[in-house]
């Protein structure tokens, strides 16, 4: 009966997900999907990202997570919705599994142990603040970097009790591994001498105590096999450290005032424990207005401290590290994570996806305390209500998070809830807009654009809100609106290389059109237009779509000898973009030039 349990949170934590497969890509999914992963051609690329993707973020690096993606559109196509999402889905299952084991070790094998770490994994299984994890594609780094770490540590603690070669081998290669999925990962240098410490020591299972020949270190020598872990961990760390300088990637922190330095990360910090014990409401754009006030904050990290300090005393009274060693896990983790309210590189100071491996932390916990409460519990009557009630917890936590899972069916509901909870940021309405747009909503997509080109947002959202202005107007022939737009966006933010592709479309189609005027001024629009396509190229080389319109103006301008270079750019780029069949008879028309120009055809 006992294994038999042990299926309840993998299965809880797939139905938990049950919609996740059903939903489209979303946010920024598409630009991942349409524009960054074809810039990825050899596995060189993974490991130091080619110049140019376009919107990509090079401080980071995360090499682990691109191959999965690249492994999503080997097995299911690329574009596929439906793969991705199911592979969320199995990430999140098996990391559930690995959660179990780690409990399993760290709650006991009694029977209220036991029960202890198939309650915490369930719980792990069915928390809504998962939901942006694992149902955004693009957002799967956290879930990654906790599959991986988690057994990492899991295996460390083996060799600790165990001493068997390949878990002091196997341990390091997947903490480096949890480091090149996420930076968050870098915890596991905290949390590695905290569970060696607190840990209860288990005996192998099935196997004999005198059997010495598989092991390194002798038994009964817990010390030198922590420093043999240490280094080999410290050894991770710095080759995760070196891949990130040679592949051009860096972390930049550089905050100013006591604001930055100490009450932003006091308030974010405050704001991750209270969205684990009460998550509601959720929100996928969170701003500070969200975050508890500087005096609420510190009402709920002295309550956390009063629960650390409690943990402390029962582990020192009985030698019980349960609760103590989640909620030492769930601060450690969240280090990492305060990061983002210092570097200013998230549009957001605050998300739910960095709760993903603190939350390992505070289900480890919470097993504790029940295991605890099982404890105390003399009755059998008793022990069931205890059961019969967390189970209940956890079917209302399954049912919450599959409502939220239908936020993120689609872009529409997905930014509708975020601009109702953030209405006065540009971003919400930006990317509502865009949904609106996809849907053939033009008016109220405009509207929304209009709208988020006077909110708050940095320089970079509303120069998107511009350009997106820009093109519904382009769409409807207004071609001066367009182009103010246009300009506005560079203007807004001058590294923008969409907007300077905007404007080249349009010099494109004035040039072209049947308003145009005599050759010098279509000339002049020409070479205005080359010009802006350069400058988008300058800021994005890998920028498909404006080495297509370049080599159209190019060609136009009567060079089909350069038009035809530009076009091979975009071809090396995107090899996909020479099945768009406007760009294959483009093409074909630009040799039928370069052919009769060189006489091969005659008129």
């Amino acid at each position: 009966m006992t294994r038999a349990r042990w299926w309840l949170p993998l299965l809880a934590a797939g139905l938990a997900y049950l919609v996740a497969p059903t939903a489209a890509l979303v946010w920024d999914d598409q630009i991942l999907v349409t524009q960054q992963l074809p810039s990825f051609q050899s596995f060189a690329d993974v490991l130091q990202p080619p110049a140019g993707i376009p919107q990509w973020s090079y401080p980071y690096y995360r090499p682990v997570v691109v191959v999965t993606y690249l492994l999503d559109a080997w097995l299911f196509g690329p574009g596929s919705a439906i793969g991705p999402h199911a592979m969320n889905v199995l990430y999140h299952v098996l990391t559930t599994l690995f959660v179990g084991l780690l409990a399993r070790r760290l709650l006991g094998r009694s029977g209220e142990g036991e029960l202890a770490a198939i309650a915490a994994a369930t719980l792990f299984a069915v928390h809504p603040i998962h939901t942006e994890s694992v149902s955004w594609v693009a957002g799967r780094s956290d879930l990654l970097a906790t599959l991986l770490l988690v057994p990492a540590l899991h295996l460390a603690l083996r060799w600790r009790d165990e001493g068997m070669t390949w878990q002091l081998l196997a341990s390091p290669v997947l903490f480096l591994l949890a480091l090149l999925a996420k930076e968050v990962a870098i915890a596991g240098l905290a949390l590695l001498p905290l569970l060696w410490v607190l840990a209860p020591v288990t005996a192998p299972v099935g196997a004999p105590l005198g059997a010495l020949e598989n092991r390194i270190a002798p038994e009964g020598a817990p010390t030198g096999r922590f420093v043999m872990q240490a280094l080999a961990w410290v050894g991770a760390a710095w080759v995760w450290w070196s891949l990130r300088l040679a592949g051009g990637a860096s972390l930049s922190v550089a905050p100013t005032g006591s604001e930055m330095l100490f009450w932003n990360p006091l308030r974010a910090a405050a704001w991750y424990l209270q969205k684990l014990v009460v998550p509601w409401p959720q929100a996928n754009f969170a701003v500070w207005e969200m975050v508890p006030s500087v005096t609420v904050s510190l009402a709920i990290l002295g309550v956390a401290a009063l629960a650390l300090l409690a943990s402390a005393r029962l582990w020192w009274q009985n030698k019980n590290a349960g609760i103590l060693l989640g909620i030492c896990w769930t601060g450690l983790a969240l280090g990492p994570s305060l990061a983002a309210t210092l570097s200013g590189v998230a549009e957001t100071p605050v998300a739910e996806r960095y709760l993903y491996l603190p939350s390992v932390g505070f289900a480890i916990a919470v097993g504790g305390a029940l295991a605890l409460l099982l404890q105390a519990t003399g009755s059998a009557g008793g022990r069931r209500l205890v059961v019969g009630s967390y189970a209940l917890l956890c079917a209302v936590l399954l049912a919450l998070c599959l409502q939220r899972g239908l936020v993120w069916q689609n872009d529409v509901r997905l930014w509708a809830d975020a601009t109702a909870r953030a209405p006065d940021y540009a971003l919400p309405w930006v990317e509502r807009g865009k949904a609106q747009a996809a849907s053939g909503d033009d008016g109220t997509a405009l509207a929304y654009f209009e709208r988020a080109r006077t909110l708050k947002g940095s320089a970079q959202t509303r120069a998107v809100a511009s350009y997106n202005t820009g093109l519904l107007y382009a769409q409807r022939n207004e071609i001066f609106r367009a182009e103010q737009a246009f300009r506005d966006a560079v203007t807004i933010n001058p590294a923008y290389g969409k907007g300077y592709y905007g404007l080249g479309r349009i010099g494109l189609a004035r040039a072209t059109g049947p308003g145009a005027g005599g050759p010098a001024e279509r000339q002049v629009l020409l070479d205005q237009a080359a010009a802006d396509l350069q400058r988008a190229l300058e800021v994005s080389p890998g920028f498909v779509d404006a080495w297509v319109q370049l080599a159209r103006v190019l060609a136009a301008r009567g060079d089909p000898g350069s038009a035809v270079v530009a076009l091979a750019s975009a071809e090396r780029l995107d090899p996909a973009v020479m099945t768009r069949p406007e760009v294959l008879a483009f093409s074909r028309s630009l040799q039928q030039s370069l052919q009769l120009e060189s006489g091969n055809i005659r008129p």
